[in-house]
């Protein structure tokens, strides 16, 4: 996997956060490599890297699925703290699908009911 294409995917998750994070909380972009979230009160902030691929040879889809399962994970860990319940819901769990040219990031209940999706990103 590319540099460039690590960038591409560090910035659309800045854009998805920027969609889905309450607008007290800011999304800051120093570099293309780098985004960080930061608010008030409980919402300690988080930050994400193209460091947060995984440096293993594995299929580009595979290095995708788990840096946006770890992404994911951070958000539900943040917002739960932030809200002080389990964000998006009790039991929530996190899926990331890549196929069909979109990488879809889904959390789902005890049922696999779709409860937030986020706006799924181009997966060429």
């Amino acid at each position: 996997m590319t540099e460039r294409e690590k960038e591409f995917f560090v910035g659309a998750w800045a854009e998805r956060l920027e969609e889905e994070l309450p607008p007290e909380i800011k999304v800051e972009r120093p570099s293309p490599k780098t985004l960080r979230t930061r608010g008030s009160g409980r919402f300690a902030g988080h930050s994400s890297s193209t460091a947060g691929f995984p440096s293993l040879p594995l299929p580009r889809r595979l290095l995708v699925q788990m840096f946006f399962e770890a992404e994911l994970d951070g958000l539900q860990h943040q917002m739960s703290y932030a809200t002080g319940a389990p964000w998006p819901d009790e039991g929530a769990k996190r899926r990331v699908r890549v196929g069909g040219g979109q990488v879809h990031l889904e959390f789902l209940d005890s049922s696999g009911r779709v409860l937030r999706a986020l706006r799924p990103i181009p997966y060429e």
